[in-house]
């Protein structure tokens, strides 16, 4: 006898929308109830990116099919503690709970500053027709999990810096997560107007139970602007982490992206960019897998006009029986003559079990071009452990010595002097057995 299976797609139906009015903000606003039900609609109608897609094939969405993960409508209790371990000092700081922002453990007062810091659900009452204009004005939806975060996102960040502002506080959000079998849709909009320029740091983390995490940043730099922006994401280990971000750069207008992954049991990060004439992207990465994790880091950056440049760096570094993937695509278009672009990934194994998929791609429809990129992936060399060892050092400190060269490239990378050592410190932990010190690397 057949066993019937449940659709996953019927957990988030139409009916829910409706049921869930009530507790998502902006339904009062009718143009976002309207955008909230065509996205349902074309999730249902799409349902989960699978292997059957090309750019989903190394990353299996039949786990999360599985799960029941229900949206939260209320935050549960979370360790304070916690929260104060992860905060940087100095900067404007905005704590989300199961997606529901904390005003007690946040600090935004920008009274003094001539920028406006706040959570999205604020500025929907706030400035409804500035996030009307740019919300979804680059999100392109090209999969169903963006649909369904834009049918049920409740909250998330909102930065607005004015033309020839410069902010120089970082703006930290941490996305802690608490509740169990949840669904976490938050939504992060960054508009930086023309000579601008701002740093946001997002930190996610959580407990062992499972949830998913579904998540779309939108940045929007205009001429001239910069934004940097670092992210780390060390959830539990039953966590399920999608991300997308999507980035539009116009005239010289710079992008600096940074994304260290350490937690979470299957984790796919999305990062496009959409450059103007003579913008500049940089985007690094770290990625260290163990046990049985799975972390995606799918990358395409798109030349639209001339003149404009784009350097990737992201380094997989995978043990136990893990798997890590980098997909990276850089598309140069017809008319973005003079592009500068190169991409590098080099990978590490630290064990026979564990696996690494690569896949670089160039697709170049201009003729003045200077584009390149490179994939290594190998093991430790075997004469820098015997040269290490040689010296009195024992198996275990010469093998993470030589780990932790090879990820600091990426790690020096960043700006802030306290979250470099706070990264430095998660990295660290991956291996408990050393006795590596911070102050070494």
């Amino acid at each position: 006898m057949e066993m019937a299976t449940q659709n996953p797609i019927q957990h988030f139906s139409t009916d829910q929308l409706n049921h869930l009015q009530d507790q998502l903000n902006g339904m009062h606003l009718p143009w976002l109830a309207e955008r909230r039900q065509h996205a349902l609609s074309r999730f249902i109608e799409t349902g989960f990116p699978g292997r059957k897609h090309e750019e989903w094939r190394y990353t299996p969405t039949r786990d999360i099919e599985k799960h029941d993960f229900k949206p939260v409508t209320s935050p549960t209790l979370v360790d304070t503690n916690v929260i104060l371990k992860h905060q940087i000092s100095n900067a404007l700081t905005l704590v989300f709970v199961d997606g529901f922002f904390q005003p007690d453990l946040s600090r935004i007062d920008t009274s003094a500053l001539p920028v406006t810091v706040t959570n999205l659900a604020s500025a929907l009452d706030q400035f409804p027709d500035l996030v009307e204009t740019h919300l979804d004005s680059i999100n392109q939806n090209h999969h169903g999990f963006c649909y369904l975060n834009s049918a049920f996102f409740n909250d998330g960040l909102f930065v607005h810096i004015p033309e020839f502002t410069a902010l120089d506080i970082p703006i930290h959000v941490i996305h802690a997560g608490s509740t169990s079998d949840a669904m976490i849709s938050t939504r992060n909009l960054v508009i930086a107007e023309q000579d601008s320029s701002c740093h946001i740091i997002e930190t996610w983390i959580s407990n062992d139970t499972p949830r998913l995490t579904n998540s779309v940043t939108e940045m929007i730099a205009a001429d001239n602007a910069r934004i940097e922006m670092n992210n780390i994401q060390d959830q539990g280990n039953n966590s399920y982490h999608i991300s997308t971000t999507w980035s539009q750069l116009a005239n010289s207008a710079q992008l600096t992206h940074h994304g260290f992954n350490f937690g979470g049991q299957l984790v796919r990060n999305d990062i496009n960019t959409l450059l103007g004439n003579n913008a500049k992207c940089r985007h690094s990465g770290l990625t260290v897998t163990r046990h049985n994790q799975h972390i995606d880091n799918h990358l395409r950056i798109e030349h639209l006009y001339p003149e404009a440049s784009s350097q990737v760096l992201y380094k997989n570094i995978a043990d136990d029986k893990s798997r890590a993937v980098f997909q990276g695509c850089i598309v140069v278009h017809k008319d973005a003559q003079q592009t500068d672009s190169n991409m590098s990934n080099p990978n590490l194994l630290l064990s026979n079990d564990a696996i690494i998929n690569t896949k670089p791609q160039l697709q170049i429809d201009a003729d003045d071009v200077q584009c390149a990129h490179g994939v290594t992936v190998g093991e430790l060399e075997q004469s820098a452990l015997f040269f290490l060892r040689s010296r009195g050092l024992d198996e275990h400190t010469a093998r993470n010595i030589l780990t932790f060269a090879f990820a600091n490239e990426t790690i020096q990378d960043i700006t802030s002097t306290e979250l470099k050592s706070m990264v430095l410190d998660k990295l660290l932990t991956h291996f408990p057995q050393s006795a590596i010190r911070v102050d070494w690397l």
